[in-house]
């Protein structure tokens, strides 16, 4: 009897480690800068120090994206994109309103049609948006009169919301409720099949346990 159970327990923990293990999401996009600048209209050589910011920060950037319903009397959805980052100059340059800093990151994702919106952390503590000089394929462009955190955000126009009434967004929101709680957890499908598993082979292993005994 100790065999066939030892036989259908490693049985058991060998399919259990063929299950898929699913990652909890995908990973954030990194932001880079390059290594030279814009001091008013000249061109500088700097090292643009560019880091993630901690999550406090990195939550308060997704409320200001959150606000930002409206652009160009369009309603809009907003969401950031890469990392919300910390941006340091060398202490030799410093951004002002006369001679602003340019700088162009190198944002993943990002494409020469896209609409971004800047929201940069001012030094007093509150945000801003800022409007880039330039939008390209995995680059954006923007003009600084000061350092602090930056957050990109990507805007897309909420065709939704301009075109369907309020009860039929609340149908729409009611029923993707409906199907998210009938939809499994990620990992529960895989949980059920292991379970499965352990359960057959279990009553298989007691039936020709059985089997043997009466054969004896």
């Amino acid at each position: 009897m100790k065999k066939i159970m030892t036989i259908a327990m490693a049985f058991v923990l060998t399919m259990g480690m063929t299950v898929t293990a699913f990652a909890a999401g995908s990973p954030v996009t990194s932001v880079n800068a390059g290594d030279t600048v814009k001091v008013g209209d000249e061109e500088v050589k700097a090292e643009v120090k560019v880091t993630t910011v901690d999550e406090t920060v990195s939550n308060e950037a997704a409320k200001v994206a959150g606000a930002l319903t409206t652009v160009d009397d369009k309603t809009v959805e907003a969401t950031i994109i890469g990392d919300v980052v910390d941006v340091k100059l060398p202490k030799d340059i410093v951004p002002t309103f006369e001679k602003p800093v340019t700088i162009t990151f190198q944002v993943t994702g990002v494409s020469s049609d896209d609409k971004i919106i800047v929201a940069h952390k001012k030094e007093n503590g509150e945000w801003e948006y800022i409007t880039p000089t330039a939008i390209a394929n995995g680059s954006v462009t923007v003009p600084f009169t000061s350092l602090s955190p930056v957050a990109f955000i990507k805007v897309s126009e909420n065709v939704k919301a301009d075109t369907e009434n309020n009860s039929t967004s609340d149908d729409a929101e009611d029923s993707s409720e409906a199907d998210s709680a009938k939809s499994p957890k990620t990992g529960e499908t895989s949980a059920f099949y292991v379970e499965f598993l352990a359960a057959a082979s279990f009553c298989g292993a007691a039936i020709f346990f059985k089997r043997s005994k009466t054969t004896i």
